[in-house]
């Protein structure tokens, strides 16, 4: 017995040992064991963390085992205008603080500022600008992108850029408090169902939120300002949003909100101002309107095909589609869709 308990301590200490070695943090920039991010990402293990301190860092970065990237002070992550500069391959990872730039300039290939190939990240409270594609999730499910800065490449016509937020088979992710601008698309997702976006601000590109055969996403208390269109929602089924606000998204062919060969859609509570078409429907069906306000768009709606389940616009201000310049409705509380 007294064997047994012995041999019990000694595996129970090498437990704990082993696990205070996953908890190392290690250091990078002046005064810090090493000079490069990736020299620490090679020292270090599993479960580890990598401290960055401000400065400039030329270099690309593979996250290649389970570890937390801490930036100290805003440091630079350049990548000198090839490929990704961050690439995430491990499950479990952390990344924060960290100002990322200067990414490749090829669409087919994903150049980002971060390329996510794994699962279980967090991406938060990082700055990237001057990227193709901001945040590219490949095959990548349940990561938390939070508080995060993305401005796109400006130098590039719209349709050369990427998306700030590329989402491809990538299923259950949280997107939240993050502010988007200067990109294709704000966010692009396409056969990726179930994921969760709130509380972002998205500006000044072509659509706010891209939704390409992608079900089952929520999408809730989001801006979509100044943009071609807020939302285009495409050949999806059951998407619900609620109190977001889609505001003077104008321009030849605009809208607030455009559907196209849909089902079972949800809006609850947004808010559609101030757009070329409030919203635009093309073969829309069994989708529920509700509570609404659409208001000072110069044309209310436009359907093409299909119909609405419950389908009524509530319209709330008595000014909304002023008449006199050929606009849907007679401001009525309730106008059937």
């Amino acid at each position: 017995m007294k064997h047994w308990c012995t041999s019990l301590a000694i595996v129970a200490a090498g437990i704990l040992t082993a696990a205070g070695a996953e908890a190392a943090t290690l250091t990078v920039g002046p005064g810090g064991a090493h000079r490069t991010i990736s020299e620490a990402v090679t020292a270090a293990r599993d479960g580890d963390t990598i401290q960055v301190h401000a400065g400039v860092y030329y270099e690309q970065v593979v996250l290649d085992k389970r570890l937390t990237l801490e930036g100290l002070g805003k440091p630079r992550l350049v990548g000198g205008d090839r490929g990704s500069v961050l690439v995430v391959t491990a499950d479990g990872c952390v990344v924060k603080g960290l100002l990322i730039e200067h990414s490749g300039s090829d669409l087919q290939r994903e150049d980002s500022g971060v390329l996510l190939k794994s699962n279980d990240n967090i991406i938060e409270g990082n700055e990237l600008r001057d990227v193709l594609y901001g945040i590219y999730l490949l095959h990548s499910a349940r990561n938390t992108i939070r508080q995060n800065v993305i401005r796109g490449r400006t130098q590039l016509e719209l349709g050369e850029r990427g998306a700030a937020l590329h989402l491809w088979n990538s299923p259950d992710n949280t997107i939240e408090d993050n502010a988007i601008s200067d990109a294709r698309d704000g966010l692009y997702i396409q056969s990726s169902p179930g994921n969760v976006i709130r509380r972002n601000r998205v500006y000044g590109l072509r659509y706010g939120v891209h939704y390409m055969t992608s079900d089952d996403n929520t999408f809730e208390d989001n801006t979509f300002a100044r943009n071609v269109a807020g939302a285009a929602i495409m050949y999806s089924r059951r998407i619900q949003f609620r109190r977001n606000a889609f505001i003077h998204n104008r321009g030849f062919s605009s809208f607030g909100i455009l559907f196209q060969d849909c089902d079972d859609c949800l809006a609850e509570g947004n808010f559609i101002i101030d757009n070329t078409t409030g919203i635009f429907m093309e073969a829309l069906r069994k989708s529920t309107f509700r509570n609404n306000v659409i208001a000072e768009n110069d044309a209310r709606t436009r359907r093409l095909h299909g119909e609405l389940r419950r389908g009524r616009l509530h319209r709330r201000q008595s000014d909304s589609d002023a008449a006199g310049r050929g606009r849907q409705g007679d401001g009525r509380q309730g106008d059937q869709a």
